[in-house]
């Protein structure tokens, strides 16, 4: 794989391991995710997915994954926060500054056809986002960069709780996300999630780390396309059947 940008791994605990990996060039993504309590997945799982037109990364890659914050993203929409405020064309609202942990934030809503947005800039942490709010309602595109069926709605959030300085860089490594809302079918969810990020490295170098390289998945690893329901089997760095 060439282009390759970005890459994130969980690592490990000692009570439960759990490995997450994720490799994106822009065009196509793998994941390979390896649990201990799946023993009936003997090496891990691969997945491969590719870029949606409707967002800007790989949908399984990144929109959920720990970064999402640290990239922009937010967690919610399907595209970065950057796009979805450019792209409202005169539907940006400013509303003064309100007070957030100590910061005078500038405060910006959004409506656009992905949702209405609030977002809270902090000028003192780079102008990151600090606080968001995201509604859905049916007919706006989801997260998943579907339009939202009739019965449908969500209501989330996204709240920073630490910044750190990186190399004379702002990053949020301690936030939260909230998900109020009514998937199709009626099912009602209702969750809460932290996330805290422990080491960052930036401008690594990526070919002396290997960081792109998928040789530690093991020949035999179920192996899937994501969309599709066939199942594969990896074996010298490809899937095959």
């Amino acid at each position: 794989m060439e282009k390759l940008k970005l890459y994130f791994g969980n690592g490990t605990r000692s009570d439960k391991y759990h490995y997450n990996r994720m490799l994106y060039d822009g065009e196509e993504a793998f994941s390979f995710i390896r649990v201990k309590e799946h023993s009936s997945i003997k090496h891990g799982t691969v997945i491969k997915t590719f870029v949606d037109e409707q967002t800007d990364l790989s949908p399984f890659s990144f929109r959920q994954s720990p970064l999402a914050g640290v990239i922009g993203f937010c967690e919610e929409g399907p595209r970065s926060i950057e796009k979805i405020v450019g792209g409202a064309k005169g539907k940006v609202r400013v509303h003064g500054r309100q007070e957030m942990k100590g910061s005078q934030c500038h405060v910006v809503s959004i409506d656009s056809k992905y949702g209405y947005y609030k977002l809270w800039l902090d000028p003192e942490h780079g102008y990151n986002v600090v606080r968001a709010k995201f509604d859905l309602d049916a007919g706006d595109i989801d997260r998943l960069g579907k339009v939202m069926p009739k019965g449908t709605w969500a209501r989330r959030t996204y709240a920073v709780e630490e910044f750190a300085l990186i190399e004379d860089i702002w990053v949020p490594v301690a936030y939260r996300i909230t998900d109020d809302s009514i998937l199709p079918g009626g099912y009602y969810n209702k969750a809460k999630t932290s996330f805290k990020i422990t080491s960052i490295e930036l401008n690594p170098d990526h070919e002396k780390m290997g960081s792109f390289a998928l040789d530690e998945v093991p020949d035999g690893s179920l192996a899937m396309i994501s969309g599709q329901r066939r199942e594969y089997v990896w074996r010298d760095g490809e899937l095959v059947t």
